[in-house]
Protein backbone atom coordinates (compact mmCIF):
# COMPACT_ATOMS: atom_id res chain seq x y z
CA UNK A 1 0.00 0.00 0.00
CA UNK A 2 2.86 2.28 -0.47
CA UNK A 3 4.21 1.96 3.00
CA UNK A 4 7.66 0.36 3.91
CA UNK A 5 7.78 -3.01 4.85
CA UNK A 6 7.09 -3.98 8.45
CA UNK A 7 10.57 -5.61 10.04
CA UNK A 8 10.79 -9.17 10.79
CA UNK A 9 10.15 -10.13 14.19
CA UNK A 10 13.39 -12.16 15.65
CA UNK A 11 12.94 -15.58 17.24
CA UNK A 12 13.49 -15.09 21.28
CA UNK A 13 15.90 -17.73 23.12
CA UNK A 14 13.49 -17.43 26.39
CA UNK A 15 10.72 -16.26 25.24
CA UNK A 16 9.99 -19.05 22.35
CA UNK A 17 6.48 -18.28 22.15
CA UNK A 18 7.27 -15.15 19.64
CA UNK A 19 7.34 -17.61 17.26
CA UNK A 20 3.71 -17.26 16.19
CA UNK A 21 4.52 -14.01 15.86
CA UNK A 22 7.11 -14.24 13.47
CA UNK A 23 5.41 -16.72 11.21
CA UNK A 24 2.05 -14.05 11.25
CA UNK A 25 4.57 -11.03 10.40
CA UNK A 26 6.05 -12.67 7.21
CA UNK A 27 2.79 -14.61 5.74
CA UNK A 28 1.07 -11.26 6.17
CA UNK A 29 3.66 -9.85 3.76
CA UNK A 30 4.65 -12.71 2.03
CA UNK A 31 3.86 -11.56 -1.55
CA UNK A 32 4.77 -8.30 -1.32
CA UNK A 33 8.50 -9.38 -0.23
CA UNK A 34 9.30 -11.83 -2.56
CA UNK A 35 9.19 -9.22 -5.25
CA UNK A 36 11.55 -6.69 -3.07
CA UNK A 37 15.09 -6.59 -3.90
CA UNK A 38 17.08 -3.78 -2.54
CA UNK A 39 19.83 -4.80 -1.00
CA UNK A 40 22.02 -8.26 -0.88
CA UNK A 41 20.29 -9.25 2.67
CA UNK A 42 17.06 -8.66 0.53
CA UNK A 43 17.54 -10.24 -2.28
CA UNK A 44 18.45 -13.33 -0.36
CA UNK A 45 14.73 -13.04 1.44
CA UNK A 46 13.43 -12.52 -1.85
CA UNK A 47 14.54 -15.73 -3.04
CA UNK A 48 13.67 -17.21 0.34
CA UNK A 49 10.04 -16.11 0.10
CA UNK A 50 9.97 -17.16 -3.90
CA UNK A 51 10.03 -20.92 -2.63
CA UNK A 52 6.88 -22.34 -2.34
CA UNK A 53 7.80 -24.61 0.15
CA UNK A 54 8.48 -22.54 2.61
CA UNK A 55 5.24 -20.77 2.51
CA UNK A 56 3.70 -23.98 3.22
CA UNK A 57 5.48 -25.21 5.94
CA UNK A 58 4.72 -21.39 7.52
CA UNK A 59 1.08 -21.81 6.55
CA UNK A 60 0.74 -25.25 8.15
CA UNK A 61 2.58 -24.27 11.30
CA UNK A 62 0.59 -20.82 11.69
CA UNK A 63 -2.55 -22.14 12.75
CA UNK A 64 -0.30 -24.92 15.28
CA UNK A 65 1.40 -22.41 16.99
CA UNK A 66 -1.21 -20.02 17.60
CA UNK A 67 -3.17 -22.29 19.86
CA UNK A 68 0.41 -23.15 22.11
CA UNK A 69 0.95 -19.54 22.44
CA UNK A 70 -2.79 -19.34 23.64
CA UNK A 71 -2.58 -22.07 26.08
CA UNK A 72 0.84 -21.50 26.82
CA UNK A 73 0.09 -17.54 28.11
CA UNK A 74 -2.71 -19.60 30.27
CA UNK A 75 0.00 -21.28 32.18
CA UNK A 76 1.87 -17.96 32.69
CA UNK A 77 -0.91 -16.16 34.18
CA UNK A 78 0.33 -15.86 38.21
CA UNK A 79 -3.94 -16.40 38.91
CA UNK A 80 -6.07 -18.45 37.17
CA UNK A 81 -8.43 -21.51 37.75
CA UNK A 82 -5.47 -24.44 37.89
CA UNK A 83 -8.31 -27.02 36.43
CA UNK A 84 -9.61 -24.67 33.57
CA UNK A 85 -5.60 -24.21 32.97
CA UNK A 86 -5.62 -28.30 32.68
CA UNK A 87 -8.72 -28.51 30.69
CA UNK A 88 -7.29 -25.90 28.00
CA UNK A 89 -4.27 -28.36 27.55
CA UNK A 90 -6.03 -31.86 27.66
CA UNK A 91 -8.54 -30.34 24.71
CA UNK A 92 -5.24 -29.06 22.43
CA UNK A 93 -3.65 -32.63 23.15
CA UNK A 94 -6.84 -34.10 22.13
CA UNK A 95 -8.32 -32.09 19.35
CA UNK A 96 -4.60 -32.62 18.15
CA UNK A 97 -5.10 -35.99 18.52
CA UNK A 98 -7.92 -36.40 16.04
CA UNK A 99 -5.97 -34.65 13.12
CA UNK A 100 -3.70 -37.60 12.30
CA UNK A 101 -4.98 -40.19 15.09
CA UNK A 102 -7.62 -43.11 13.48
CA UNK A 103 -11.27 -42.37 15.18
CA UNK A 104 -10.83 -46.43 16.66
CA UNK A 105 -8.18 -45.26 18.55
CA UNK A 106 -10.87 -42.97 20.70
CA UNK A 107 -13.00 -45.42 20.61
CA UNK A 108 -11.37 -47.81 22.17
CA UNK A 109 -9.36 -45.66 24.92
CA UNK A 110 -10.62 -43.62 27.85
CA UNK A 111 -9.45 -39.77 28.39
CA UNK A 112 -7.13 -40.95 30.86
CA UNK A 113 -5.88 -43.98 28.25
CA UNK A 114 -5.33 -41.47 25.35
CA UNK A 115 -2.42 -39.64 27.63
CA UNK A 116 -0.47 -42.23 27.97
CA UNK A 117 -1.39 -43.56 24.26
CA UNK A 118 2.00 -45.00 22.30
CA UNK A 119 2.73 -42.20 19.54
CA UNK A 120 5.55 -44.22 18.24
CA UNK A 121 2.76 -47.22 17.33
CA UNK A 122 1.73 -46.69 13.33
CA UNK A 123 -0.93 -48.42 13.90
CA UNK A 124 -2.85 -45.67 15.38
CA UNK A 125 -2.38 -43.17 12.89
CA UNK A 126 -4.36 -42.24 9.34
CA UNK A 127 -3.10 -42.67 6.42
CA UNK A 128 -1.25 -39.28 4.57
CA UNK A 129 -4.52 -38.07 2.76
CA UNK A 130 -6.46 -38.53 5.28
CA UNK A 131 -4.91 -36.87 7.97
CA UNK A 132 -6.18 -33.37 9.03
CA UNK A 133 -3.28 -30.63 7.64
CA UNK A 134 -5.46 -27.52 8.24
CA UNK A 135 -7.98 -26.68 4.93
CA UNK A 136 -5.84 -23.72 3.84
CA UNK A 137 -2.89 -25.48 3.75
CA UNK A 138 -4.24 -28.00 1.38
CA UNK A 139 -5.89 -25.78 -0.95
CA UNK A 140 -2.48 -23.97 -1.05
CA UNK A 141 -0.79 -27.39 -1.66
CA UNK A 142 -2.90 -27.98 -4.53
CA UNK A 143 -2.99 -24.76 -6.18
CA UNK A 144 1.10 -24.67 -5.54
CA UNK A 145 3.02 -25.53 -8.85
CA UNK A 146 5.38 -28.40 -7.16
CA UNK A 147 5.97 -31.46 -8.21
CA UNK A 148 4.15 -34.91 -6.91
CA UNK A 149 7.43 -35.70 -4.78
CA UNK A 150 7.74 -32.78 -3.16
CA UNK A 151 4.03 -32.73 -2.07
CA UNK A 152 4.56 -35.75 -0.86
CA UNK A 153 7.65 -34.73 1.46
CA UNK A 154 6.02 -31.89 2.30
CA UNK A 155 3.09 -33.67 3.67
CA UNK A 156 5.01 -36.45 5.49
CA UNK A 157 7.41 -33.67 6.82
CA UNK A 158 3.86 -31.84 8.68
CA UNK A 159 2.75 -35.32 9.87
CA UNK A 160 6.21 -35.82 11.60
CA UNK A 161 6.07 -32.18 13.58
CA UNK A 162 2.91 -32.83 14.52
CA UNK A 163 3.52 -36.68 15.86
CA UNK A 164 6.75 -34.90 17.83
CA UNK A 165 3.95 -32.04 18.90
CA UNK A 166 2.03 -34.57 20.43
CA UNK A 167 5.05 -36.39 22.46
CA UNK A 168 5.84 -32.86 23.83
CA UNK A 169 2.15 -32.74 25.10
CA UNK A 170 2.04 -36.00 26.76
CA UNK A 171 5.64 -34.93 28.81
CA UNK A 172 3.74 -31.45 29.55
CA UNK A 173 -0.18 -33.12 30.73
CA UNK A 174 0.67 -34.15 34.47
CA UNK A 175 0.44 -37.57 35.66
CA UNK A 176 -1.76 -36.38 38.49
CA UNK A 177 -4.43 -34.97 36.49
CA UNK A 178 -6.53 -37.12 38.40
CA UNK A 179 -5.86 -35.16 41.73
CA UNK A 180 -6.14 -31.61 39.68
CA UNK A 181 -9.26 -32.45 38.87
CA UNK A 182 -10.39 -32.61 42.51
CA UNK A 183 -9.99 -28.92 42.57
CA UNK A 184 -13.52 -29.30 40.94
CA UNK A 185 -14.97 -30.40 44.08
CA UNK A 186 -14.03 -26.86 45.71
CA UNK A 187 -15.78 -25.19 43.22
CA UNK A 188 -18.52 -23.13 44.71
CA UNK A 189 -21.54 -23.44 42.71
CA UNK A 190 -21.22 -26.85 43.38
CA UNK A 191 -20.69 -26.57 47.38
CA UNK A 192 -23.35 -24.61 47.86
CA UNK A 193 -25.81 -26.23 46.51
CA UNK A 194 -27.57 -29.32 48.26
CA UNK A 195 -26.74 -32.27 45.95
CA UNK A 196 -22.81 -31.77 46.42
CA UNK A 197 -20.70 -33.92 46.48
CA UNK A 198 -19.87 -36.55 49.10
CA UNK A 199 -16.55 -35.54 51.89
CA UNK A 200 -15.31 -38.82 51.02
CA UNK A 201 -14.33 -37.55 47.76
CA UNK A 202 -11.98 -34.90 48.97
CA UNK A 203 -8.56 -35.91 49.01
CA UNK A 204 -7.83 -36.48 52.53
CA UNK A 205 -3.63 -35.87 53.03
CA UNK A 206 -4.43 -32.16 52.34
CA UNK A 207 -6.89 -31.86 55.36
CA UNK A 208 -5.41 -32.01 59.34
CA UNK A 209 -8.58 -31.93 61.39
CA UNK A 210 -10.07 -35.14 62.15
CA UNK A 211 -13.12 -36.73 59.86
CA UNK A 212 -15.63 -36.11 62.05
CA UNK A 213 -14.56 -32.09 61.99
CA UNK A 214 -14.53 -32.26 57.73
CA UNK A 215 -17.47 -33.77 57.54
CA UNK A 216 -19.43 -31.66 59.80
CA UNK A 217 -17.90 -28.44 58.13
CA UNK A 218 -18.56 -29.94 54.71
CA UNK A 219 -22.12 -30.87 55.84
CA UNK A 220 -22.82 -27.12 57.01
CA UNK A 221 -21.12 -24.74 54.24
CA UNK A 222 -24.31 -25.09 52.24
CA UNK A 223 -26.55 -23.49 54.98
CA UNK A 224 -24.44 -20.28 54.68
CA UNK A 225 -24.81 -17.72 52.72
CA UNK A 226 -20.97 -16.11 51.15
CA UNK A 227 -20.97 -13.32 48.79
CA UNK A 228 -18.21 -14.62 46.02
CA UNK A 229 -19.74 -17.35 43.93
CA UNK A 230 -17.10 -17.49 41.24
CA UNK A 231 -13.61 -17.39 41.86
CA UNK A 232 -12.65 -20.34 43.89
CA UNK A 233 -9.56 -18.75 45.82
CA UNK A 234 -11.65 -15.71 47.23
CA UNK A 235 -14.48 -17.86 47.92
CA UNK A 236 -12.12 -20.00 50.07
CA UNK A 237 -10.52 -17.11 52.13
CA UNK A 238 -14.24 -15.74 52.70
CA UNK A 239 -15.34 -19.52 53.49
CA UNK A 240 -11.79 -19.43 56.16
CA UNK A 241 -12.90 -15.60 57.42
CA UNK A 242 -16.51 -16.82 58.17
CA UNK A 243 -17.40 -16.32 61.74
CA UNK A 244 -20.58 -17.65 64.23
CA UNK A 245 -22.18 -15.37 66.86
CA UNK A 246 -19.49 -15.82 69.48
CA UNK A 247 -16.80 -14.78 66.88
CA UNK A 248 -14.80 -18.09 65.92
CA UNK A 249 -14.02 -19.36 62.66
CA UNK A 250 -16.64 -22.28 61.74
CA UNK A 251 -14.98 -23.56 58.65
CA UNK A 252 -11.25 -22.59 59.38
CA UNK A 253 -9.77 -26.84 58.91
CA UNK A 254 -11.57 -27.28 55.65
CA UNK A 255 -11.32 -23.72 54.70
CA UNK A 256 -7.14 -24.58 55.24
CA UNK A 257 -7.32 -27.70 53.61
CA UNK A 258 -8.88 -26.32 50.32
CA UNK A 259 -6.61 -23.52 50.36
CA UNK A 260 -3.49 -26.28 50.49
CA UNK A 261 -5.07 -27.80 47.18
CA UNK A 262 -5.77 -24.56 45.10
CA UNK A 263 -2.08 -23.72 46.30
CA UNK A 264 -0.52 -26.22 44.03
CA UNK A 265 2.41 -25.23 41.88
CA UNK A 266 0.42 -24.60 38.65
CA UNK A 267 1.45 -22.04 36.94
CA UNK A 268 4.87 -21.09 35.85
CA UNK A 269 4.62 -17.59 35.54
CA UNK A 270 7.29 -16.46 38.57
CA UNK A 271 9.94 -18.83 36.92
CA UNK A 272 9.71 -17.48 33.15
CA UNK A 273 9.92 -14.04 34.27
CA UNK A 274 13.18 -14.97 36.54
CA UNK A 275 14.69 -16.69 33.75
CA UNK A 276 13.57 -14.17 31.31
CA UNK A 277 15.08 -11.45 33.06
CA UNK A 278 18.27 -12.86 33.51
CA UNK A 279 18.77 -14.16 30.11
CA UNK A 280 18.02 -10.08 29.13
CA UNK A 281 20.56 -8.53 31.81
CA UNK A 282 23.34 -10.79 30.94
CA UNK A 283 25.29 -10.57 28.11
CA UNK A 284 29.22 -11.27 27.28
CA UNK A 285 29.93 -8.04 28.84
CA UNK A 286 28.09 -9.07 32.39
CA UNK A 287 28.52 -12.74 31.90
CA UNK A 288 30.36 -12.75 35.53
CA UNK A 289 27.02 -11.71 37.24
CA UNK A 290 26.43 -12.86 40.97
CA UNK A 291 23.62 -13.63 43.13
CA UNK A 292 24.08 -10.25 44.93
CA UNK A 293 23.66 -8.60 41.75
CA UNK A 294 20.65 -10.46 40.90
CA UNK A 295 19.00 -10.64 44.72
Amino acid sequence: NGHAPLKLISPSCTRWLVMADCVERILYQFDKAASVEHCYSARLLAEMYKDETNFLYLVFLKPFLLEIRRVNNIFQLESGDALKIFRDLLVLYVSTLKRVVKPSVFRANSEKQLLTLDLQASSVYLSQEDADLGMTFRQKMEASKLCDAAKDAIVKRCIEFIKVLLTQYQLRLPESLDMLKKLELLNPKAILTDTKPAVTELPRNFFVCPTEVLESQWRNVSSCKFTEKENMGRFWIEVYEYTNGTGNRCFEEMALGAIRMLTLPISNAHVEKVFSHISFLKDESRNRMGLKLLS
